[in-house]
């Protein structure tokens, strides 16, 4: 059978582009390297590497170990993290997954008591929409996902509402709407405006609000742009008459330094659901329960929000 050394030294002779080079990053000698993947070839029966070049290159069969390999070592490297995670808050990497409308106003202040409260634990966190992080939440490469909650989770995954703050609207100063004396939805939608992935209950509120109920709000107002970043978003709404829409948190400094203006659409007041998930088969480690709580501890206070004495195990999956 092979071994895990072996198959970190094949992997390593690949992406070093060679023996030599390999040795070296691995602190092996170049001969043991070279027993070693001889012995890897032995336990296949099949040469995995072809040395008749200037550079050694996997053979067809060496394609596949490596392929194997690398998701072995994967699986091992995370399940090393999950343990260690386990044992409590002295050690251990705790992976995130969280979407813009989250990540100011309640991963970033919750991620803060935790980090003085636990210092020894390391944080890992990815900003991106639920459609992109789902995948890593289901296959373990995050812990949790904190953000906007979509319309159906995955019976699998374990989830905990709270509400999100409420969106406002905004632009650049000297924009044509700061120049009306009552903005309508029809002015609104005489310019582009862009946003990240919003969560489906505010598309269709804002369809509704366009009289285009049964259709996509997308359809009659299409965003010029989308992104994960709202660095990204700002600076366009800053240089020009685009408009877009943002938690409070995202915009309050560029608000009160009169770097973009907010104005009011007069669409109904909206404030989005988010939601916490993880693995509903998981044992969550003291750092994920942690984070659990003070995410529902910081949104308590909102209207709809979850009492905060309710402990993780209680969620529910739907």
């Amino acid at each position: 059978m092979a071994q895990i050394d072996q198959l970190r030294h094949l992997v390593a002779v690949v992406e070093h582009g060679g023996f030599r080079r390999a040795a070296e990053a691995i602190h092996l000698s170049q001969p043991a390297l070279t027993k070693s993947i001889q012995r890897l070839e032995a336990s296949f029966g099949v040469q995995l590497i072809d040395r008749s070049g200037r550079r050694p290159v996997p053979t067809p069969f060496g394609e596949i170990v490596i392929e194997g390999a690398r998701r072995v070592l994967t699986d091992l490297e995370q399940t090393y993290r999950e343990v260690d995670l386990l044992k409590g808050f002295e050690r251990g990497v705790l992976a995130v997954g969280c979407d813009p409308l989250a990540a100011a106003g309640v991963l970033g202040p919750a991620l803060a008591r935790l980090v003085r409260e636990h210092p020894r634990i390391r944080y890992e966190v990815e900003v991106g929409n639920w459609s992109s992080l789902r995948t890593k939440l289901m296959d373990r490469s995050i812990d949790l996902h904190v953000g906007a909650s979509p319309e159906i989770h995955d019976r699998k995954v374990a989830v905990r509402e709270f509400p999100l703050e409420p969106l406002v609207y905004f632009c650049r100063p000297g924009h044509p709407l700061t120049g009306l004396t009552e903005v309508t939805l029809k002015d609104v939608r005489r310019f582009p405006r862009i946003g990240i992935e919003g969560p489906p209950e505010w598309n269709r509120l804002y369809a509704r609000a366009l009289g285009t109920v049964g259709r996509k709000a997308e359809a009659a107002h299409p965003r010029f742009a989308m992104a994960d970043s709202w660095d990204v978003l700002k600076a366009i709404v800053r240089e020009s008459d685009t408009i877009s829409g943002a938690p409070r948190s995202v915009v309050a400094a560029e608000l009160e330094a009169g770097l973009l203006v907010e104005f009011d659409p007069g669409l109904p007041h909206f404030a989005p659901r988010g939601s916490i998930a993880w693995l509903a088969e998981r044992i969550l480690p003291p750092a994920a329960e942690a984070l659990v709580r003070e995410v529902l501890e910081l949104t308590a206070g909102r209207d709809g929000g979850t009492e905060s004495g309710d402990e993780p195990g209680s969620a529910h999956s739907r």
